[in-house]
């Protein structure tokens, strides 16, 4: 799929990515003896304990560390935020500071110029005095200085400064990488290994090109550059004219710019991104990354038994990680059958006089009265004869075709009007639904498991559901237990474990090339930050660890929903993960 512009923009943060993979503790085992911040003081560390997975898909480059999203969340315009004010900016106060007088304001020539002398010499001693602590004020105030910007640390004797890292805090904030855009630590770490990765691909000539692949990066960001104004026209545009587009592109670009991006930053980011697969490349070289059979199928067993304890005897839980949560299990509950079903849908004022009736019976139902109140149970069966006699004729024809041996899927596609009866794969297999299930309409998983649906082949009497009238087709027991391992799977556990040994190769190597650095860190500095890390920052490292072993992966590794089996359950993307579906839940799945 061709990348987005702004996924280049944000190049930086990818390789964030690759960087906080290949270095969780820039505080590592190389300063083991550091038991209190005055000792770990200018003691050099490594920067890194563990290794990056696989080639970072973007480059870090010299554009701002935040890219614009893919449609801002308001257009831009050239009027100013505030329209401007002839207005003071401090409204006049409720009184005057003295009250208005009737006197006049200079006494009469008459007076004495005694009297005047005095009067000004009193007035004179009391501004001298009013002055003295106004001018004793200002002696005392400091004078504004610069926000301190210490040197945090150095690699090879060169400056890393807190601008730097906070520069850096702030994209790694902004997409999810820490917690706290004040987490000096993270940001001081990221920098460290961004300056030996180019240490590296300066002195391996990695990020020398040819004059072809220069050509071929420069043709590659006009056509990024394309698609990103181009996207920005049709989010903005409100006259969809030839003028009209141009003056909206014109404003794109202007936009993109004003943000510091150019075809220029885009072919930056290029060649950085084509330098750092060159370095990876050359770090697995004469590397031996391969995986066994064996090594798949014990991974896959080990995630079959932690599903199968989660999930066996919770049909409720299973649904609620399949369908809600969007996981993957390789494991699938006892009891499962799959289902496919010709929806008729009634008229809307029959449907919900059904419904109404049937809310009232069901409200009527209780620990006293188990069989509920007779009337409303009589209201309730009308109602629903109502609605299954407004579709009998044409209930009566699928019927009788069934009984003639046609089969069941041709009269779905004929009959049939629910959307998901019309993809392929569906058919195939159908709606999978447990007698516990929580994604379907009761009415529907009821008749499932009706009294005529003994085995696979077997078909309904008429459900009266949410949407109308489902004639539901048995078409096969959902095989409990673990799930097959298909190719799709294996293939998964596959990547993940070659990530692995990747990871183990990129450890060892950064290992060397940290021992060939000189690494200063100013922890008296870091924890003058963040006082509250200052414990954790001064703590004994550990000892660098192998990357994970296959029994030692996150559960994260494990295949994505796209290679599980359990796809085939419908999804409750409106379902609350506490309730049963809800109406949109089950039209959407159910229908």
């Amino acid at each position: 799929m061709k990348k987005n512009l702004w996924l280049i923009f944000v190049a930086a943060v990818l390789v964030i990515g690759l960087a906080l993979y290949l270095f969780t503790d820039v505080f590592g085992n190389k300063n083991a003896d550091a038991t209190n911040a005055a000792e770990a003081q200018a003691t050099a560390v490594p920067v890194a304990t563990e290794a990056p997975t696989e080639a970072p898909t973007e480059a870090p480059t010299d554009a701002p560390t935040e890219a614009p999203t893919e449609a801002p969340t308001e257009a831009p315009t050239e009027a100013p935020t505030e329209a401007p004010t002839e207005a003071p900016t401090e409204a006049p106060t409720e009184a005057p500071t003295e009250a208005p007088t009737e006197a006049p304001t200079e006494a009469p020539a008459e007076a004495s110029t005694e009297a005047s002398t005095e009067a000004s010499a009193e007035a004179s001693t009391e501004e001298a005095a009013a002055a003295e602590p106004t001018a004793q004020a200002a002696a005392a105030e400091p004078e504004p200085t610069e926000a301190p910007n210490p040197v945090l640390a150095t690699f090879d004797g060169e400056e890393i400064r807190l601008d730097e890292v906070k520069t850096v805090l702030i994209s790694l904030y902004n997409n999810g990488y820490v917690s706290s855009p004040t987490d000096y630590s993270t940001g001081l770490q990221y920098v460290l290994n961004d300056r030996l990765f180019q240490k590296k691909i300066k002195e391996l000539g990695f990020d020398q090109f040819t004059e072809e692949e220069n050509e071929a990066f420069k043709a590659e960001a006009e056509t990024e550059w394309k698609a990103a104004v181009d996207s920005y026209v049709s989010y903005y545009l409100t006259e969809d004219t030839e003028e009209a587009r141009a003056k909206t592109a014109q404003e794109g670009d202007a936009y993109f710019r004003s943000m510091g991006y150019s075809e220029e930053t885009l072919v930056n980011s290029l060649k950085d991104s084509a330098s750092y697969d060159k370095l990876l490349a050359y770090m697995l070289e004469g590397k031996d990354v391969s995986v066994t059979e064996d090594e798949i199928r014990a991974v896959f067993e080990q995630y079959a038994e932690q599903h199968k304890s989660m999930y066996a005897g919770s049909v409720a839980l299973y649904e609620m990680y399949q369908n809600y949560y969007g996981a993957t299990s390789w494991y699938v509950p006892e009891g499962y059958r799959g289902v496919t079903h010709i929806l008729l849908k009634v008229d809307e004022a029959l449907l919900t006089a059904y419904q109404n009736a049937e809310n009232a019976y069901e409200e009527s139902v209780t620990d006293e009265a188990p069989e509920g109140d007779a009337e409303l149970k009589v209201a309730r069966d009308a109602a629903k004869a109502a609605v299954i006699a407004s579709k009998q004729d044409v209930i009566d024809d699928i019927y009788a075709r069934l009984a003639n041996g046609e089969d069941f899927a041709a009269l779905i596609k004929e009959y049939g009007e629910d959307p998901g009866m019309k993809d392929e794969a569906r058919l195939n297999t159908g709606y999978e639904v447990h007698k516990e299930s929580i994604v379907y309409d009761p009415a529907f998983t009821a008749g499932v498991f009706s009294e005529k649906m003994l085995n696979p082949g077997d078909t309904s009497d008429p459900v009266v559901g949410s949407y109308g009238i489902h004639i539901i087709h048995y078409l096969r027991d959902v095989p409990g237990g673990y799930v097959e391992l298909t190719k799709e799977i294996s293939a998964e556990i596959e990547e993940s474990l070659v990530n692995q040994k990747k990871s183990v190769i990129y450890s060892q190597i950064v290992d060397e090339w940290i021992a060939e650095c000189e690494v200063v860190i100013d922890y008296d500095a870091l924890n003058a930050l963040n006082p509250s890390a200052a414990q954790q920052n001064t703590a004994v490292p550990a000892e660098a660890t192998e990357a994970p072993t296959a029994e030692a992966a996150p559960a994260t590794e494990a295949p994505t929903a796209e290679a599980a089996p359990a796809t085939d359950a419908p999804t409750a993307e409106a379902a609350p993960a506490t309730d049963a579906p809800t109406a949109e839940a089950t039209a959407e799945k159910a229908e």
